[in-house]
């Protein structure tokens, strides 16, 4: 199949899940060894800069180029915005006539778009008669983020541009991939049931599979003879990061300098801001380290250099539709994980055996959870090697991917 995916994301880095999960998508393709084009209508640029200064090229496999040939924010004005967003648009629609003209079997993945990104591409599909195929890995979070999206002109008609392309784009495709039972049965309300694939996330096992390298960290960061507590994420309010610093702050009571917590991301910015500002207020400066934004080659190294990973997700409405992409890799790297009882997570990990459950919300709950994998090195350890078996078992690029293929497989041959 000739496969061109639509997404605007940071590409082939970014600080995300989003990155994260349409990279894996497309490797996924290929490794069934179908031809992936990725087309990025513009990069956000919520990445530095330095790390994605390329517009075009070749990553895993994966054909990508963006058309807006910039990085970062549009345009400022009204108007000037608007003339460049149907610019892009029109480049996009060409570049999907390019890529696909003399092609069999051509499939057209659009990933979250809004509705004026999609609807011309969804119009563009149906009279080139493409396969068309959308994918949702969370809710909007312009909706539900209010702490970050501001009441704002702009971000009300974001708001009703999501509403829009998620009401009416579904009912015309062929074929739709969710991340979640909650978004399942969202859009099993309004098509056909039958169509709609559940797509958990994807994780290169063997990219996760390193040795533990303890002098990773402890070479750089004078952590000999510590143990070793990573988040790596972002720090949107769902994150819940703020309950993994209270139950740190807890836990270094008792262990004193013997721990340290290690957090890996900078998006978004108020959101960094406010982590490093409860980290100075509760007095644990000295015992938390914040690496920033680091690159995709670098995490299984410091995944593998810890002792302890956490996803601390809040009770949100946002975690119950979605799925932390950042689990698999943490279950990919063998090292005992513990994460907050919310969502599909639920479904495929066992408590005790191939992860630790908290509860949500619950800092003395978590910092029990991590005294419990300190405590007890030989459950941890075994926890640690089930969980990666879970990754290779679950959410292996390759065996999602083939789901995938075979999901979309059968509709195409439907009469």
């Amino acid at each position: 199949m000739n496969i061109v995916v639509v997404a605007n994301v940071d590409f082939p880095e970014g600080p995300g899940g989003d990155t994260k999960r349409v990279r894996m998508i497309c490797k996924g393709l290929v490794k069934q060894g179908h031809r992936v084009f990725l087309i990025i209508p513009f990069m956000p640029g919520n990445t530095p800069y330095a790390i994605n200064r390329q517009f075009s090229g070749v990553v895993d496999g994966i054909y990508f180029k963006c058309m807006s040939g910039s990085y970062g924010a549009m345009v400022n004005g009204l108007i000037r915005t608007l003339f460049n967003k149907i610019s892009i648009v029109l480049k996009t629609m060409k570049e999907i006539l390019r890529v696909t003209r003399g092609q069999n079997s051509n499939i057209l993945l659009l990933y979250n778009l809004t509705f004026y990104d999609g609807f011309p591409l969804l119009i563009l599909a149906k009279i080139k008669k493409i396969f068309i195929a959308m994918e949702y890995c969370d809710l909007r979070f312009v909706s539900f983020e209010k702490e970050y999206y501001k009441k704002t002109l702009r971000n009300f008609f974001l708001n009703l541009n999501c509403r829009i392309a998620d009401f009416l784009l579904p009912k015309y495709v062929n074929a739709i991939f969710v991340i979640s039972n909650y978004l399942y049965n969202k859009f099993a309300n309004k098509v056909n049931p039958k169509k709609i694939s559940i797509l958990p996330p994807l994780v290169d096992t063997r990219q996760f599979y390193v040795e533990k390298q303890n002098s990773y960290l402890t070479n750089r960061y004078r952590l000999e003879h510590c143990k070793i507590i990573t988040y790596c994420g972002t720090f949107w309010s769902n994150e819940g990061v703020n309950y993994l610093i209270e139950a740190f702050a807890q836990v270094r009571k008792r262990y004193s300098d013997s721990i340290k917590l290690i957090i890996v991301g900078s998006y978004p910015q108020e959101g960094y801001g406010k982590i490093k500002e409860m980290v100075t207020n509760l007095n644990i400066g000295d015992e938390v380290i914040l690496l920033g934004f680091k690159p995709a080659n670098e995490i299984p190294y410091i995944l593998a250099s810890s002792d302890i990973l956490v996803a601390p997700k809040a009770n949100s409405i946002l975690n119950i539709a979605g799925f932390p992409t950042k689990l698999p890799e943490y279950l990919a790297s063998g090292v005992p994980t513990i994460v907050s009882k919310v969502g599909d997570i639920q479904d495929y990990a066992t408590n005790g055996k191939d992860i630790l459950f908290c509860i949500p919300e619950d800092p003395q709950d978590l910092a029990q959870k991590i005294e419990f994998l300190l405590e007890n090195p030989d459950i941890a350890k075994e926890i640690g090697i089930n969980g990666r078996k879970l990754a290779i078992e679950r959410f292996d690029v390759s065996r999602v991917g083939e789901q995938m293929v075979n999901f979309l497989q059968g509709i195409v041959s439907e009469p």
